[in-house]
């Protein structure tokens, strides 16, 4: 009893460490979306599909208007999908959530992109540029627009001083170094899960095809059956064989002809 109690346990420690992985990068970037209870879905979600609505209201101690509010916010983004059923009872419909993973991490991919873009942008114009900052308002401005105004503060009448970029340039590397790695983690993970669907989807084909050959055989069987119950099975077999001698003969018959053709030509 005891040995299957360890197997058990670490059955259920894979499952934490495999959905660890997609809440590091993934929680940040959906409270973007929906806030803290968004991120809150989202970790419900993550270890369980075709969660009702209600349960997920229940979880967060949200109204239910309020948990829809959040789903449909990340629904938008195809970060989570639903199947609905009918109440036979009642008449009205409860939606079902789970997450869609691969959509999910398409999403992240998406925005690291932007972040990544954003922050080169950034790097390429403090490296090839300079900046001007008012101590006393916290406002910089390019030099351009210190030049236009004499390199005076147009909010308090304050001279600029030349902004140091070296330190904000060091701080958008190490960012710029965080995302690549969260895009490897992100890019690993997507890889692994089109290769998981794929499995799944040719295994379904695979299934329906055997599902469909037995069909016809089966059909094929309880025709012939039929067929030998009318009487009509064989009948055709009896025309088949006529029809199969029939051809013989006429090709016995062409050949014929070809050959005294030829015989005649020769002698002519």
């Amino acid at each position: 009893m005891a040995i299957k109690k360890t197997t058990k346990k670490r059955k259920v420690s894979k499952k934490k460490s495999m959905n660890s992985e997609y809440k590091g990068f993934m929680g940040d970037l959906i409270e973007e979306i929906a806030g803290k209870p968004g991120r809150d879905v989202f970790d419900i979600l993550l270890s369980k599909s075709n969660v009702n609505e209600f349960l997920i209201a229940k979880k967060l101690d949200l109204t239910i208007n309020q948990t829809r509010n959040i789903l449909y916010r990340l629904s938008d983004n195809r970060i989570v999908s639903f199947t609905r059923k009918k109440d036979k009872r009642k008449g009205w419909y409860t939606y079902f959530w789970s997450l869609n993973i691969v959509k999910t991490l398409e999403f992240a991919e998406k925005k690291i992109l932007e972040h990544l873009k954003r922050l080169n942008n950034i790097k390429k114009s403090r490296e090839s540029r300079r900046f001007y900052r008012c101590q006393l308002c916290v406002l910089e401005v390019s030099e351009e627009t210190a030049l236009m105004n004499n390199f005076t503060c147009t909010e308090c009448g304050s001279v600029y001083e030349l902004s140091e970029s070296a330190n904000l340039i060091s701080d958008v590397e190490s960012k710029i170094k965080s995302f690549h790695e969260e895009l490897k983690v992100v890019e690993e993970s997507l890889v692994n899960e089109r290769k998981k669907i794929g499995k799944r989807i040719n295994a379904k084909n695979s299934r329906e095809k055997v599902k469909k050959k037995k069909l016809r055989k089966e059909r094929a069987v309880k025709r012939a059956a039929e067929r030998k119950k009318d009487g009509t099975g064989v009948k055709k077999v009896a025309k088949k064989k006529v029809k199969k001698a029939s051809k013989k003969v006429a090709k016995k018959k062409t050949t014929k002809k070809a050959i005294v053709k030829k015989v005649a030509k020769k002698r002519k």
